[in-house]
């Protein structure tokens, strides 16, 4: 019995990884991942010609401009009503902005919905420059740090170990992986990214919402169809620097270099993974050997973070990112209606970002007017007044049709929900604080 699964394991063996060094999930995220944060470690990376190519001819003004599908995503400004392309696609979908999962709703009335469409609501908040400790005193840093090097030195004593038994292909495949990790730890370490509006963001965060910093909400969706919506709110300084203004990096011409190598070394690994599915003898245990390594590493990643907190891929902007729970709504009308309530300053037409959802006709604008003229949607939009009820208005809803009564009763019903409150909550605390919590500085 043990001889035959050890006859089956060799024969599987040169294949298992093949589903891995096919992809370039691992490549994106990685450099995102690199070079947008310091208290992390990095996972084994593969890749194909396809990331050959993009890492080859690497353009440090776009490092992180395409996302996982290599199309253009929307952005829709609440506050301004513009419509703009999404330019740092990648960090915002490894931020988890973008591109998480949609569960099942626990709600019959939209689980059954002919048009049932999710809300992920991401809310970033500004954290204090100066409150970051340096590198010597940063245990964070240094259990990263120390663990990158431990699984470098482990790789590479795992590489010569093996080459000592007579392998060939098992060796170069650990070494692909530790210099691998090397480049990535050197970019880590060298290399930080630039963001736009750091002035004006530093000065939101001093003046808060309470002084009139404007707060903004960036609607994102791969295509205005979609029956998915991501939505981020912040402060307009934060999140046009996220969303509309180009990340760029410190030392591009090392950056651009590093890329290449990571090419170079990425292509190797493939191509001797695909060697080993012609490989004889204990050579075919080569393959698996890789895959381990790259199982472990990942692991070890996971864990850590489980130790000292989730990979926090805006901390050197900085910012932090909570993420309510996915939002299920019966139709997009009440979803729309739901993002309008949101805490944003008023800028431009409140409701000009609707024109890529919903035809500007006759049947909007009347939606529109009842809602204006609702004492319930005025109550809920008052989000500087901390409103703990918006269910009931002052005086009846006459002027609303019943279809509107319905969807506007829905939004308001999750935005009283429990966790969406306790978010909210939370993060109007920190961009619009009371009065007596305001800071006394003003940056000029």
């Amino acid at each position: 019995m043990a001889g035959d699964l050890v006859k089956f394991l060799r024969l599987v063996a040169p294949w298992a990884p093949i589903p891995l060094f096919a992809e370039s999930l691992r490549v994106r995220h990685g450099l995102v991942s690199a070079v947008m944060t310091r208290h992390s470690v990095s996972e084994s990376m593969t890749g194909s010609i396809h990331d050959f190519r993009q890492l080859w001819n690497v353009d440090y003004l776009e490092l992180f401009g395409q996302g996982r599908n290599g199309r253009p995503i929307a952005v829709a400004s609440v506050r301004h009503g513009n419509v703009f392309d999404l330019v740092n696609a990648a960090i915002v979908e490894v931020a988890g902005i973008i591109g998480r999962h949609s569960p099942l709703s626990a709600n019959p009335k939209t689980a059954s919905a002919l048009r049932e469409t999710v809300v992920h609501v991401s809310l970033v908040t500004p954290t204090d420059p100066t409150s970051d400790p340096s590198r010597l005193s940063d245990s964070k840093w240094w259990a990263s740090t120390l663990l990158s090097i431990s699984e470098i030195v482990f790789t590479v004593a795992m590489a010569v170990l093996v080459a000592r038994r007579g392998l060939e292909i098992g060796p170069a495949l650990l070494l692909c992986i530790a210099i691998s990790h090397v480049l990535t730890v050197v970019l880590r370490l060298s290399v930080e990214p630039i963001f736009g509006n750091q002035a004006t963001a530093e000065s939101d965060r001093v003046e808060t919402a309470r002084r009139d910093a404007a707060l903004d909400i960036h609607v994102i969706a791969e295509s205005w169809n979609s029956s998915k919506i991501s939505v981020v709110c912040g402060y307009t300084s934060q999140l046009h620097a996220l969303t509309n203004i180009p990340v760029r990096t410190t030392r591009p011409l090392l950056l651009k270099w590093l890329c290449r190598l990571l090419a170079v070394v990425l292509t190797t690994q493939a191509a001797l993974l695909a060697a080993s599915t012609n490989a004889q003898g204990n050579e075919r245990w080569s393959s698996l050997l890789w895959l381990a390594v790259y199982l472990l590493s990942w692991l070890l990643k996971k864990g850590l973070h489980l130790l000292i907190g989730a990979e926090r891929i805006l901390e050197k902007q900085p910012a932090a990112i909570r993420f309510m729970t996915p939002l299920h709504f019966s139709g997009r009308r009440a979803a729309l209606i739901f993002i309008s309530m949101l805490p944003v300053s008023p800028r431009a037409n409140r409701w000009a970002w609707w024109n890529v959802f919903l035809p500007d006709n006759d049947r909007r604008r009347t939606l529109q007017e009842e809602l204006e003229g609702s004492s319930k949607f005025k109550a809920a939009i008052r989000w500087k007044e901390r409103d703990d009820d918006t269910s009931n208005g002052e005086r009846s809803e006459g002027t609303l049709s019943a279809e509107s009564s319905d969807q506007l009763d829905e939004a308001i019903e999750v935005l009283n929900s429990t966790p969406c409150k306790e978010a909210l909550k939370q993060y109007l605390e920190i961009v619009c604080p009371e009065e007596s919590s305001l800071p006394t500085t003003v940056v000029a």
